[in-house]
């Protein structure tokens, strides 16, 4: 992975039983480290870096005589600056 992309936008489109289009919604989730306008998402400890030596082997390994030390991801959804529960 070279970049991290900030934003996600999803789309769903319904189809009738005559496989007509009955209509597409769009939601753009945007990954930012503090609330915007519109849906947000935080990932919650997104600032981790998982990295993996020649052999394969993780830097949070306990293989590894000093690992880095790593936190669980989780993630808030937020809508117009608001946590969604």
């Amino acid at each position: 992975m070279q970049q991290i992309i900030n934003y996600s936008t999803f789309r769903c489109s319904c189809f009738d039983k005559e496989q007509q289009l009955v209509g597409t919604a769009t939601i753009t989730l945007k990954n930012t480290l503090a609330p915007v306008n519109g849906y947000s998402l935080i990932i919650n400890h997104g600032d981790q870096v998982f990295l993996y030596n020649e052999d394969g082997t993780s830097l949070h390994s306990a293989a590894i005589d000093e690992p880095y030390q790593k936190f669980d991801l989780s993630y808030t959804l937020f809508y117009n600056g608001q946590p969604i529960d």
